[in-house]
């Protein structure tokens, strides 16, 4: 359990890091100038953090603390990449859910937002998980 709470609390800070960094740069670069109206001035804080706290569970669950623990590794991957692929399915599958549903259903959503916001999804979510393992192991 403390092992989870811990691969929990390094996913958690480096991907909010790392998002963060990234939305402060590109809302309006890309974000803004591809959703006009769409995007709020503000940001609601509480569906966010919710976000957040789900997001980071899904990639700790799924890529982080097997990779950590020496669990489950079908593809006979070194722990590192192990917890770098995990990330990025992780990733993939998520800002993809959201981004193509929206392309599907949503007037006016843009599909190149989409494909960027995908991309950044699936390479933050590996690069976090592999940071966040890496720095696991120093504490081991």
């Amino acid at each position: 359990m403390v092992r989870f709470a811990l691969s929990y609390g390094a996913v958690f800070i480096i991907f909010a890091v790392l998002d963060f960094l990234w939305l402060s740069n590109m809302a309006g670069r890309i974000y803004r100038p591809m959703m006009g109206d769409l995007l709020l001035e503000k940001f609601n804080v509480p569906p966010a953090v919710l976000f957040y706290i789900l997001y980071v569970f899904g990639l700790t669950w799924f890529a982080v603390y097997p990779a950590v623990s020496g669990q489950l590794n079908p593809y006979n991957l070194s722990p590192l990449m192990s917890a770098v692929a995990g990330g990025f399915v992780v990733g993939l599958i998520g800002y993809g859910t959201y981004n193509l549903t929206a392309l599907a259903v949503v007037r006016n959503w843009s599909a190149p937002l989409s494909y960027i916001d995908i991309g950044w999804g699936a390479i933050a979510s590996a690069v976090a998980s592999g940071i966040a393992f890496l720095c696991l192991r120093l504490l081991k």
